[in-house]
C-alpha cells in the first residue's frame, strides 16, 4: 500500500499529479477466528525483593510518581518549543528551493527516527506479566496484512498444543509472534491516522463553518486554500507568457510554507480532532493487548496524542516541504527482500532467499518506482525464508526493537 504525496486521500484535496491515488480500504480478513485467549508474559522477580528491609513509603512513592509526571510533561513541552524553532528557522533561512531542502532534508531524517522511537515505545509488548494479548484479534490483523505464514503457523500450533505461545512468544522454527504482531501493530497505527486525518479534513470541508467551528477547521482550511492557491499558481504560469523565476518558483514556495507552518503549529493536543482520535486509537491497542500496569498504562495514554501529532507532521507536512515531495509505501506480504529498499535482519548475500511477512514501517522517498529513486529512509520489513519445497517452510526471525 503506497500513499501518495499529496496531503490527504481526499479527492478535492489531491494535487493535479497522476501519481496521487486515494487511500484503498482496509482489507478484511478470511473468516477463521481462533480461541480468544489471554497470555501473560513472564517476568522474573528476585526471590529476596519481598524480604528487601527497604520498605518504600506509599505516600512517598506517590508524591516522587507525580514529580517524575510534572517533570515529563516539562520537557516534552520544551522538546516542542526547540521543534518549532527548527522549524522555522529552517524557513527564514532558506534562499531558495534548493537551500530549503538541503535544511529540510536533514531535518526529514531525524524527525523520522525520532517517529520510529516513538513508534517502537507505543506498540511495545515487552511488559513481563504485566502485559496481556488478546489471541484472537492477533490472528484477525495478521490476517488484515496477509502474513500468512504467520497464520498457518498459528493455526498449526492451536490445533496441536493450546499452549501455543510460550513466554518467548515462538510460533515454531524461529517465527517470533511478539515481534510480527508489534510490526503489524506500528502499521496498524500509522494507516489508522492517515485514514482519520483524511476523513476529519473531508467532513470538515463538506459541512459549513460556524463561528463556534472556526477555530477547529482553521488547519482543514488552510490546507484547502493553500492547495487551491498553489494550482492556480501553477495554472497562471503555464497559461501567461513570461519569463520570471519568481511565477515559476511560486507554486513550489507556497506549498513549502505552508506545509512548514502547519507541521509546526497544526492540530495541538488539545484539538478535538487530536483528542478524539487518541480516544478511539487507545481503544483500537486495546483490542490486541491488555496492560494491567496503571503506570505504564497511563504513559501509552499520555503520549497518544503527541504520536498523531508526530504521524501527521512528519509523513504528511514535513514531506509536503520538500520538493519534490517524497512517497510513503508499504510493502506488502509475499514481496521478495530488497536490499536498496528495505532494512532487517538477515543477510545482505542471502537476500534473494527472503520475502515480507510484514512490514512496520513504510519506505521514504522520491521515484520510487525507478532506478532514479532517493530514499530519506528504508521500509523496515520482519523476513521470512521463501518456501523451497512444498510442504516445508522455514522462517528467519528479525530483529527486535
Amino acid at each position: 500500500m503506497s500513499y501518495s504525496n499529496q496531503y490527504l486521500a481526499s479527492p478535492q484535496l489531491q494535487q493535479s499529479s497522476p501519481k496521487n491515488r486515494s487511500l484503498p480500504p482496509p482489507p478484511s480478513g478470511p473468516p477463521y477466528q481462533p480461541t480468544n485467549v489471554n497470555i501473560q508474559l513472564s517476568s522474573s522477580v528476585p526471590t529476596n525483593s519481598i524480604m528487601s528491609s527497604d520498605v518504600v513509603n506509599p505516600f512517598e512513592k506517590s508524591q516522587n510518581f507525580s514529580q517524575l509526571q510534572i517533570e515529563n510533561q516539562r520537557l516534552r513541552d520544551e522538546n516542542e518549543r526547540l521543534k518549532e524553532q527548527v522549524n522555522l528557522l529552517s524557513l527564514r533561512g532558506a534562499g531558495g528551493s534548493n537551500d530549503f531542502n538541503i535544511i529540510n532534508s536533514v531535518q526529514l531524517v531525524t524527525n523520522i527516527a525520532n517517529l520510529r522511537d516513538m513508534l517502537n515505545e507505543f506498540t511495545n509488548l515487552k511488559l513481563g506479566n504485566e502485559l496481556q494479548i488478546n489471541q484472537s484479534a492477533a490472528f484477525t490483523l495478521f490476517q488484515k496484512y496477509n502474513c500468512k505464514r504467520s497464520i498457518e503457523f498459528t493455526k498449526l500450533y492451536h490445533h496441536e498444543n493450546t499452549e501455543i505461545f510460550n513466554s518467548n512468544y515462538s510460533l515454531g522454527n524461529g517465527l517470533d509472534f511478539r515481534q510480527i504482531l508489534k510490526f503489524a501493530l506500528q502499521r496498524l497505527t500509522i494507516e489508522t491516522i492517515l485514514i482519520k486525518l483524511a476523513n476529519h479534513i473531508e467532513s470538515v470541508l463538506s459541512r459549513k463553518i460556524t463561528p463556534a467551528s472556526h477555530n477547529e477547521t482553521l488547519e482543514a482550511n488552510l490546507i484547502k486554500i493553500s492547495n487551491d492557491f498553489i494550482e492556480y499558481a501553477y495554472d497562471f504560469g503555464k497559461s501567461r507568457s513570461g519569463t520570471d523565476e519568481l511565477t515559476k518558483t511560486l507554486p513550489v514556495k507556497i506549498r513549502q510554507q505552508a506545509a512548514t507552518i502547519l507541521g509546526t503549529r497544526a492540530f495541538h493536543t488539545s484539538h478535538p480532532f487530536i483528542t478524539q482520535l487518541s480516544r478511539e486509537l487507545l481503544e483500537t491497542m486495546n483490542q490486541y493487548r491488555k496492560i494491567s500496569n496503571q503506570q505504564k498504562l497511563h504513559e501509552i495514554q499520555q503520549m497518544i496524542p503527541q504520536l498523531i501529532r508526530e504521524v501527521i507532521r512528519v509523513l504528511v507536512f514535513n514531506l509536503r516541504a520538500h520538493d519534490p515531495s517524497p512517497d510513503v509505501k508499504f510493502f506488502e506480504a509475499g514481496e521478495s527482500v530488497d536490499l536498496e529498499q528495505m532494512e532487517g535482519a538477515f543477510e545482505p548475500s542471502e537476500s534473494l532467499n527472503y520475502e515480507v511477512e510484514i512490514c512496520a514501517f513504510p519506505i521514504i522517498g522520491t521515484d520510487l518506482n525507478t532506478r532514479n529513486r532517493k530514499l530519506f529512509k528504508k521500509a523496515q520489513v520482519y523476513v521470512v525464508e521463501k518456501i523451497r519445497a512444498k510442504g516445508v517452510i522455514t522462517t528467519l526471525a528479525s530483529k527486535s526493537d
